[in-house]
C-alpha cells in the first residue's frame, strides 16, 4: 500500500492537515517524549463509526490558542469556550467530509501521495529538493508509523478533493464579483483600549468582615477551595531550567562520534556551535529548548540537565533515546507553593469581587469613558493603546479584539462615532474603547488583475454558506456524539 521507494527507506511519517476549515499541525520535537492522555483513552467525539481522540483535539486546540498567547494565563473563559467550540466543530466537520468522500468512492493514487510528500518543505533541502535523509529524520522525530502517515495523507487529499468539487460548481455573476471586490478591498485599521473585568478589581473594596463571613460559609469556602484547585498553576510552580542543546542523532552508536566528542564548547559559543553542528529542528534557534520542568524531557537527558548550575555546559555528551547531546543551562527558575490556607483570604476577595458584576461594569464604564474623553482631547499619555492592523468586513473576527459584531458594524459605518473619535463598547466581558486609525477604500484599477483571486474568495464564501446545510444532511447518515464533559476537563474552562 505504501509507496515502495519510501517503504524501503523510512519507518516514520508526519501527517500534514491542509484543509482550510481547520489545520492540525504537529510540532517537531527533539528531546520531548510523546504526549500522554490526561484523562485516559476516552474519545472526544464519535461520528458514525469514526472517533476523534484526545490527542487530535489537543493538537488542534493548542494551535488555535497560539494566537491568544499575548493574553498569557489570563485568556477569558468566554474566549476559551469559543475556541473549544470552533475546534470541535472543525474536527467534526473534517471527519464528516472524509466519511462522505469515502461513501462517494473518491480515489487517491500512490503517485499523488508521493507527489504530496515530495513538495512538503519539511522534507526538502536548502535547494527546495526532496531530501530522503531529511525525510527519514523528520519522520523518526515525530514517531509516527508509515501506515498512519499514508492513511492520514490520503484522507486529507480526499477531503481536499471533495471541497474542490463543491467549489468548482459554485456560480458567480459579474455583479457579485464586483461587490465582492468592494467588500474585500474596503479595509479598516483600529486603535483600541481593552478593559477587562479584572481591571476593576483594584478599585473595589472588600472589608475583613465580608471576607470572614464568606470563608465562614461552608458552601462558599468550598467554592474557594475549588478555585484554588482549578488555578493551582497560579499558586504552585515547580523548579524549571532553561537550556540549549546540541544533538547528534546517531542514537544507534554506543559511544558518541569522534567529531562530536571533539567539539570545544563554552557558554559563550554554545548557540553558535549549535547552529553549525546540531541535528534536528532546534538547530536554527541555536538549540534553544526553552524552559521546562521535571518529567518533560527524556529521563537521561533530564537527569544531567537538572544537575547543571546556571551557566554550565556538560563536559561529555549525554545519551538519550534521540541520540547524543551536549547541554547548556542558561537559566534556572525557582518554583514555589502557596498552601490554600495562605491564600484563602486573597481568593475570597477575588471571588467576592467577581460576584459584583454591576459594580465591575459601572467602574469599567466610567474608566472607559474617561479614557475616551482624554484620548479625544489629543492626549494618549498613560493609555495602553493597541492596533488591530487592517481587516475587512468579510473576516469572522477583528484581529486582536475578537468577534464583536457591534464594533465590526461601527468600523464600516460612515455615521458611527468610531470614524472620527474614540467610542466605548461593552464587549467580551469588559469594555473596549476604539477608533478608526485608517480607512482604505477599494481601487478598481486593479479589479481585472485581482479577478481570479476574488472569484476564488467569493466561491469560498458561498461554500461556507452552503456547508452548514450540507453538514447537517451528512449528519443524518453519520450521527455525531460529542463528549462535552471530557472536553471541558481538557480545556479547563
Amino acid at each position: 500500500m505504501l509507496i515502495e521507494k519510501f517503504k524501503k527507506n523510512t519507518s516514520r511519517a508526519i501527517v500534514l492537515m491542509i484543509i482550510g476549515l481547520i489545520s492540525l499541525v504537529f510540532v517537531f520535537v527533539g528531546v520531548f517524549p510523546a504526549a500522554t492522555s490526561i484523562v485516559g483513552d476516552t474519545n472526544v467525539a464519535r461520528i458514525g463509526d469514526e472517533v476523534i481522540s484526545i490527542q487530535e483535539f489537543q493538537s488542534a486546540y493548542n494551535q488555535e490558542m497560539q494566537s491568544f498567547q499575548k493574553f498569557g494565563n489570563k485568556v477569558p473563559s468566554f474566549f476559551l469556550a469559543q475556541i473549544k467550540d470552533r475546534v470541535v466543530n472543525g474536527l467534526v466537520q473534517q471527519r464528516l467530509i472524509l466519511l462522505e468522500a469515502r461513501r462517494l468512492g473518491l480515489f487517491i493514487s500512490d503517485s499523488e501521495i508521493r507527489a504530496e510528500i515530495e513538495k512538503q518543505e519539511a522534507f526538502q533541502d536548502e535547494n527546495k529538493k526532496f531530501d530522503l535523509q531529511r525525510y527519514r529524520d523528520v519522520l523518526e522525530m515525530n514517531r509516527l508509523s508509515t501506515h498512519r502517515f499514508e492513511a492520514g495523507l490520503k484522507d486529507d487529499l480526499k477531503r481536499s478533493r471533495l471541497v474542490q468539487f463543491f467549489r468548482s460548481r459554485i456560480r458567480v455573476t459579474e455583479e457579485e464579483l464586483r461587490r465582492e471586490y468592494t467588500v474585500a478591498n474596503t479595509k479598516r485599521d483600529l486603535e483600541f483600549i481593552r478593559l477587562r473585568n479584572e481591571d476593576a478589581f483594584s478599585k473595589m473594596k472588600v472589608g475583613k468582615a465580608e471576607v470572614d463571613a464568606y470563608l465562614g460559609d461552608e458552601t462558599k469556602l468550598s467554592l474557594a477551595r475549588s478555585h484554588y484547585d482549578e488555578n493551582i498553576r497560579k499558586y504552585k510552580k515547580e523548579d524549571k531550567i532553561c537550556a540549549h542543546h546540541i544533538l547528534n542523532n546517531k542514537k544507534e552508536l554506543e559511544a558518541a562520534p569522534g567529531d562530536f566528542l571533539g567539539l570545544r564548547l563554552t557558554a559563550k559559543n554554545f548557540t553558535k556551535m549549535a547552529k553549525k553542528h546540531s541535528d534536528g529542528p532546534t538547530k536554527t534557534r541555536g538549540g534553544d529548548l526553552g524552559c521546562f520542568g521535571r518529567g518533560t524531557m527524556d529521563t537521561s537527558f533530564e537527569t544531567v540537565a537538572f544537575a547543571l548550575k546556571k551557566g554550565q555546559v556538560t563536559k561529555e555528551p549525554v545519551k538519550s533515546q534521540f541520540g547524543w547531546h551536549y547541554i547548556y543551562v542558561y537559566d534556572r527558575k525557582k518554583g514555589f507553593e502557596h498552601k490554600f490556607d495562605e491564600v484563602k483570604v486573597e481568593i475570597a476577595r477575588e471571588l467576592i469581587k467577581k460576584d459584583r458584576k454591576d459594580e465591575i461594569k459601572k467602574i469599567n464604564r466610567a474608566e472607559a469613558e474617561r479614557m475616551a474623553k482624554r484620548w479625544a482631547s489629543g492626549s494618549k499619555r498613560g493609555l495602553n493603546i493597541s492596533a488591530t492592523g487592517e481587516f475587512t468586513r468579510v473576516q469572522s473576527a477583528i484581529p486582536s479584539i475578537g468577534k464583536v459584531s457591534e464594533i465590526m458594524d461601527a468600523a464600516f459605518s460612515e455615521d458611527a462615532q468610531i470614524q472620527s473619535g474614540p467610542q466605548v463598547f461593552e464587549a467580551l466581558g469588559g469594555m473596549i474603547v476604539a477608533k478608526v486609525k485608517k480607512a482604505v477604500e477599494p481601487d478598481f484599477s486593479k479589479f481585472e488583475s485581482d479577478r481570479k483571486a476574488q472569484l476564488k474568495a467569493l466561491q469560498t464564501r458561498k461554500l461556507q454558506i452552503f456547508f452548514p446545510a450540507w453538514v447537517e444532511s451528512v449528519k443524518k447518515e453519520f450521527p455525531v456524539k460529542v463528549n462535552e464533559k471530557l472536553i471541558d476537563e481538557i480545556v479547563q474552562i
